[in-house]
């Protein structure tokens, strides 16, 4: 399997959501739809600072992850 790991695009949504999904039920998070709708908006804001990366394999998301980091 070849992996292309890449900045999270809005584009990304529908096939982020199940993976979102499965993040929460892993870690048993019960996250309203309305935190989720401003997790995604802050994502795909590049003045926000919250940054997002997905793993990509033959046109599939499989994998995703945010962070957010400061410089000093």
């Amino acid at each position: 399997m070849t992996l292309n790991i890449r900045a999270i695009e809005a584009a990304d949504r529908q096939q982020w959501d199940g993976l979102w999904d499965g993040y929460l039920t892993f870690y048993k998070a019960d996250i309203s739809a309305e935190q989720t709708e401003l997790t995604w908006a802050r994502l795909v804001d590049p003045g926000f600072g919250l940054h997002g990366l997905v793993a990509e394999s033959n046109g599939r998301l499989v994998g995703l992850a945010h962070y957010s980091y400061t410089i000093s």
